[in-house]
């Protein structure tokens, strides 16, 4: 199994590669890489030392590996529609992409059942960056970046005095950071608002929110009601 299918299975029904990634997902979302030994990984696994030695070498293959089941995921889950979009849009269908984008996100890291596991290994990589980060950043951050700084600049007016991509950009960063908040704040949420965190209904709560937020933000008052 590619993506991260295989973390919805029961692991004793996974082949002993998998096996492993799935608990080397959980290790490294507790603790940062060097923390995590190989025989850490190996005893949430349920395998021998030499089992995670001939699939991956070291530790840090087997991080490698994790991130790039994660990068696989996200690219293919945020930016299969619209990807192509590297010229300038029409204001609709820059809207278009846009609500397409946020709610694609927002699901994502809100609403998948590994969403939690994700989240903190991917936040942990901004705050204490691993030598994986420019990957990361590469193949997965900079992309979503992009494409929001497209969509962006194709619904914004600036005055001449400004430069247009660097404003757009700096949005798309702004939009990025809205989304991941709620992430980060989720305890929060639970303990001050009664969030279960996240259920069907909260997800679309807050979808909601973000698209009035992001559309006002934007100046289109027309398209900034959900």
């Amino acid at each position: 199994m590619d993506g991260l299918s295989f973390l919805d299975v029961e692991p004793s029904l996974l082949k002993t590669e998998e096996r492993i990634i799935v608990a080397a997902i959980k290790i490294f979302a507790e603790y940062p890489l060097h923390v995590v030994t190989v025989r850490m990984i190996a005893k949430e696994a349920r395998v021998c030392f030499s089992s995670i030695t001939y699939h991956f070498r070291t530790k840090e293959n087997l991080y490698q590996e994790v991130i790039r089941r994660f990068l696989n995921h996200g690219v293919q889950t945020l930016l299969c529609h619209g990807e192509s979009a590297s010229q300038p849009l029409t204001p609709e269908a820059a809207c278009h992409e846009l609500r397409t984008m946020v709610i694609r996100m927002t699901d994502w890291i809100y609403g998948s059942s590994h969403a939690t596991t994700v989240a903190k290994i991917i936040f942990r990589e901004h705050v204490s960056p691993s030598p994986l980060s420019e990957t990361l950043y590469d193949e997965f951050f900079g992309k979503v970046i992009t494409q929001l700084t497209t969509i962006v600049s194709s619904l914004i007016n600036v005055p001449e005095n400004v430069d247009k991509e660097r404003e757009a950009a700096l949005l798309a960063f702004s939009i990025f950071g809205q989304i991941g908040t709620f992430r980060l704040d989720r305890e929060m949420l639970v303990r001050h608002l009664g969030f279960t965190g996240f259920s069907a209904s909260e997800i679309a709560e807050l979808q909601n929110l973000l698209l009035r937020n992001i559309f006002r933000q934007l100046g289109v008052p027309a398209l900034s009601k959900p």
